[in-house]
């Protein structure tokens, strides 16, 4: 049986991966220090989503929107959009499927 993860990207740009069941807890990140809360089920789907020039993908609360963090990747300092921004992205490139209720990315 497979644990599902929750995947966390500090503001240092560390990458982790969390077992589900720590969802609602904190964690110190192992490079900066920072405190972490690990997002709930509930909580992710408010979070705000964005991709990098390179590919890489991020996602954020909307409280520390207009911050800079460094882009795991490819080591660019990538701005976290507003939620006016974040709404315009999906707006650009995402479509829902009104057959299947998903929502697919554009080609």
């Amino acid at each position: 049986m497979s644990t599902r993860l929750i995947r966390l990207i500090c503001v240092c740009a560390r990458s982790m991966a969390l077992p589900a069941k720590y969802a609602g807890q904190y964690v110190q990140c192992p490079d900066c220090r920072a405190m972490l809360l690990i997002p709930t089920s509930e909580e992710d789907l408010t979070l705000l989503r964005w991709i990098c020039r390179c590919g890489q993908r991020f996602k954020a609360r909307p409280c520390i929107a207009g911050r800079k963090v460094r882009c795991p990747k490819c080591a660019s300092e990538v701005m976290i959009p507003s939620s006016v921004e974040h709404a315009t992205f999906l707006e650009e490139n995402f479509v829902l499927d009104d057959k299947s209720g998903i929502v697919q990315r554009v080609q």
